[in-house]
């Protein structure tokens, strides 16, 4: 999925980043932002596409069929995914608000006189993943405040590669983010290196890495680490020799 920031014409637009496992093949569809809808009492589902005014397509379905029944839009996702943070005014008082929508706050009514976006969590599906926010003026720094491994903060299992691997954080990441703050834990012998996908030399080798000096038998050595994301929230990794080495993901910078 790739965000969508200029559109030349009828057959041409740019994205903010490129899509994460290259180029789709077979029909392209459209995310709307936002688009998560709940259908009666069943899980809320993304719409994929708009085939009409009376005819959408969604990521899934909950039942054999949801026709005639009522529905809403700007549901909470089901899914792990992260939330930007409002604060609204208007003619019923001054509140705070959960969206999906970076640009402006939907499905608030009453509080739409002014808005602000003030900041981002990350929602797994159930409860509020818990964090602790930092920072002044426009730059915010966030850490997640969960036992390890837990919320799905583990982004990278006993990996092995030694030529440049993209990982995906947009399920930790919010669009407006753009530094990771990693753990990464190195295996034996190992030197982990980490960067913004698709800079620099192609070489797996970097300045910002986990390097764990221990030989033979031994643990992993973990350390802490920031690494730049690009637009579409993803990064490169890559290991001087494989053996398996982890990494998690414990909070992220974002520019209001």
């Amino acid at each position: 999925m790739g965000r969508v920031i200029a559109v030349a014409n009828d057959t041409s637009l740019t994205l903010v980043a490129a899509i994460p496992g290259g180029s789709p093949g077979g029909v392209a569809f459209t995310i709307i932002e936002n688009a998560w809808i709940g259908v009666d009492v069943q899980t809320p589902q993304q719409v994929n596409t708009i085939t009409s005014d009376v005819l959408l397509v969604m990521g899934g379905n909950a039942s054999a069929s949801n026709s005639g029944v009522t529905t809403y839009a700007g549901a909470l996702p089901s899914t792990q995914t992260p939330l930007l943070v409002w604060l609204g005014t208007g003619g019923s008082g001054t509140g705070a608000f959960l969206s999906t929508q970076r640009t402006t706050p939907f499905g608030i009514s009453g509080y739409s006189t002014n808005y602000r976006r003030v900041g981002s969590l990350i929602y797994d599906g159930t409860q509020i993943v818990p964090f602790s926010q930092t920072g002044i003026s426009n730059e915010r720094r966030y850490q997640f405040e969960c036992a390890e491994a837990q919320e799905g903060t583990r982004i990278l299992s006993n990996v092995t590669n030694t030529g440049w691997v993209t990982a995906v954080l947009s399920s930790l990441a919010p669009p407006t983010a753009s530094v990771a703050l990693l753990v990464l834990g190195a295996g034996i012998s190992v030197s982990f290196y980490v960067r913004q996908r698709n800079v620099g030399d192609a070489t797996a080798s970097r300045p910002t890495l986990a390097q764990n000096p221990v030989t033979g038998s031994g643990q992993k050595f973990w350390t802490n680490v920031e690494c730049p994301m690009d637009g579409a929230q993803c990064i490169d990794y890559a290991l001087s020799i494989a053996t398996a080495s982890s990494a998690y993901m414990n909070g992220y910078k974002e520019y209001l």
